[in-house]
């Protein structure tokens, strides 16, 4: 062969035929060539990246709670203060009438009104024996164990403080795990409400509920010993863990953070390190990965599964098929017609987790645990347009800032206004100083010698100085910003529990009370679309981790059948989660106590039913002395029928008890 000329300098085998990346992420196996370096920096900038949604939060929070003059505003041309300070350089006192306060509370009390649990439907169309349980007692089961995991959590708090989250930032973040709870020691379900300010997501969201999530993440600061328990295996992996993190002081030494109960901590917070030096900062970071693999269709049962894309698998999907079709063959099966495997080459992605120390040491890593193959995280955001967030309280922000403005700007008025001024000649003084002739003025009765000079008229010199103050129109401006923030939040005077005006007909005002509550149903849906999201989620872990006797000890020894049944199957079950009015609201309470009355007078059931299954609170001692009043009838007829008195006497003689009258009406307490 004929030498060439050859530019060994770009034409090597490492360039044209590298064996592994150098550099980019290679998608046939995005973890095996990741650098997690690289994955912690990426983090990092997406956290950096959110610093304008922490500070529109905070500037909502700020503004719910009060502090209504913390923005900036520029003096000069590098010089920025507070609105609150300048006002007090002014002179002025920065006064504030905490409107948006009112509204949340209005918009939680309709929440907590609105009283829902959740209950789980399974289509009919799920592969379940009749002979073995129905649908029907598996979805009263899985509804059961979710009840006892919101009561566990204490989910009507935790869910009342996410919305109020909610209606400040417009972002509900919750996270599932199957843990210990803190609380009451219990192994179950554990839901918990992150602070956004901890979270950190992929940019580019457009969808509201993140369906189009490809990495999310959360700060974690906590105690060394949590850090072992969670992370360390054997006494080795605990003291390297310990040597990770040389700089934590003892538990007990907050390190300088002295403070306690304020926004201090949150206000500074920092990626990498924490604000109180007894805690250990970890890092999770969950990311959508990739990796070649089959996706195999096992034609015999229906099931799908993935396995390695590799030479060994492939063999080994072979050898079934092969092994199949002989035994088929052997029992009179042509080929053709042998249920296989049916293999298909893709590329699968999948959601990773990684815990980083700040160094970016990693502590634990793998794929998804969770059968679901999902993140541990809900998510939820409100008014979402075109990647950007608008929150309830951020409507009416501007709106509270005129009114403080106004009602600063009354009071300056007033303040440096002229009224009960007295202006006088000094030479009636005499002997007595200004400010005795003041005092001795304001005395009921006061008797004040003045001497006045021949010629001169005393109305002339001792006068009053007219008052200078005049309304500016700051009380109808005060008035019409007050409609604004009404009109805006959808939140009237009826649905934060005013008193009517006189006159106002009852049917006007829940008229009113209803209308306020269709003008609150966009974040209220909204919310409970994410506590939907959350629920799925949280009964998912259900599914996959409760055993047959954590079913019983939830729903009782009638669903044995069903508990032992939803333990071994419960994963591969499609279900649905809905929430539905519960039964401990008031509106269904009163719906019950009607309905039971109607039918007790229809003579359907007896006084005894009809208490049994009502929500009176006095329903117990009144079955008490009816079946006491029961019971002394029947001795005193026993008597009577000794004594030989016919039956229409003992019927007389009986009063001819019936139903007790005077019962309340339905719905009362």
């Amino acid at each position: 062969m004929s030498k060439k000329n050859i530019d060994y300098k770009y034409f090597r085998k490492s360039i044209v035929a590298p064996t592994a990346p150098t550099g980019a992420e290679d998608v046939l196996n995005s973890v095996a060539f990741s650098d997690c370096r690289q994955v912690l920096l990426e983090a990092q900038q997406l956290w950096d990246g959110l610093d304008g949604a922490r500070r529109t939060r905070r500037r909502g929070g700020k503004m719910t709670y009060g502090d209504q003059w913390s923005d900036l505003i520029q003096i000069s041309y590098n010089k920025w203060i507070t609105e609150q300070d300048h006002l007090i350089s002014q002179g002025l006192v920065p006064l504030k009438n905490n409107l948006i306060r009112q509204l949340t509370k209005s918009l939680v009390g309709q929440f907590i009104q609105q009283q829902t649990e959740p209950i789980v439907v399974i289509p009919e169309t799920d592969d379940i024996d009749p002979s073995i349980t129905d649908e029907r007692k598996i979805g009263e089961l899985y509804s059961l164990a979710l009840q006892d995991a919101y009561k566990n959590n204490e989910l009507d708090q935790l869910d009342k403080e996410e919305l109020l989250e909610f209606a400040i930032s417009a972002i509900s973040v919750q996270a599932n795990k199957y843990d210990i709870n803190p609380m009451t020691g219990k192994v179950g379900g554990l839901v918990r409400n992150i602070n956004p300010s901890r979270i950190f997501w992929n940019s580019g969201l457009e969808n509201s509920n993140g369906s189009d999530l490809t990495m999310i993440g959360e700060i974690m600061d906590v105690p060394l010993n949590e850090v072992v328990r969670q992370f360390a295996k054997t006494k080795e992996q605990a003291e390297e863990i310990r040597r990770l993190y040389l700089n934590v002081r003892p538990i007990g030494l907050d390190g300088g953070a002295y403070e306690n109960m304020t926004t201090r901590k949150m206000d500074n917070l920092n990626f990498l390190y924490p604000y109180q030096n007894n805690l250990c900062r970890v890092i999770l970071v969950w990311k959508i990965e990739s990796k070649e693999q089959l996706h195999c269709h096992d034609t015999l049962d229906a099931s799908l599964y993935w396995v390695d894309d590799t030479e060994k698998e492939r063999r080994a999907i072979k050898a079934e098929n092969e092994a199949r079709i002989a035994d088929a063959v052997a029992h009179g099966v042509a080929p053709e017609d042998v249920l296989l495997i049916e293999p298909e080459w893709t590329v699968r992605k999948f959601w990773y987790y990684r815990y980083f120390t700040p160094t970016g040491i990693v502590l634990a890593e793998g794929e998804s645990p969770y059968e679901n193959e999902s993140h541990p995280y809900s998510l939820r955001f409100h008014g979402m347009f075109d990647g950007e967030v608008h929150s309830f309280v951020g409507d009416v922000i501007d709106q509270q800032k005129m009114i403080n403005r106004y009602i600063t700007g009354d009071d300056y008025a007033r303040s440096t206004s002229s009224r009960t001024t007295v202006m006088y000649d000094s030479s009636i003084l005499e002997n007595n100083t200004p400010e005795q002739l003041a005092h001795d003025a304001a005395k009921p009765g006061a008797m004040i010698p003045v001497k006045v000079k021949p010629g001169q008229d005393l109305n002339r010199m001792v006068a009053p100085f007219p008052n200078t103050y005049r309304d500016n129109g700051s009380f109808n401006m005060i008035q019409l910003m007050m409609s604004f923030i009404d009109n805006i939040s959808g939140v009237h005077g009826a649905a934060q529990g005013k008193t009517p005006a006189s006159g106002t007909p009852s049917s006007l005002y829940a008229q009113e009370i209803q209308q306020a509550a269709v003008n609150l149903l966009d974040i209220l849906s909204s919310f409970n679309a994410f506590r939907t999201q959350r629920d799925t989620k949280l009964l998912k872990l259900i599914q996959q981790y409760y055993t047959p006797e954590m079913y019983i000890k939830i729903a009782g020894k009638a669903y044995a059948k069903e508990a032992h049944f939803a333990a071994g199957k419960g994963v591969d079950l499609d279900v649905e989660v809905k929430l539905i009015p519960s039964t401990n609201s008031q509106q269904y309470k009163a719906f019950q106590d009607s309905m039971l009355m109607q039918l007790l007078q229809a003579g359907l059931i007896d006084v005894k039913m009809m208490l049994r299954n009502s929500s009176y609170s006095f329903k117990d001692q009144l079955i008490q002395e009816i079946e006491s009043k029961e019971a002394e009838m029947q001795e005193m007829q026993a008597q009577q029928a000794a004594q030989g008195l016919p039956p229409e006497m003992m019927q007389q003689m009986g009063g001819g008890q019936g139903a007790p009258q005077g019962l309340p009406p339905p719905g009362m307490q």
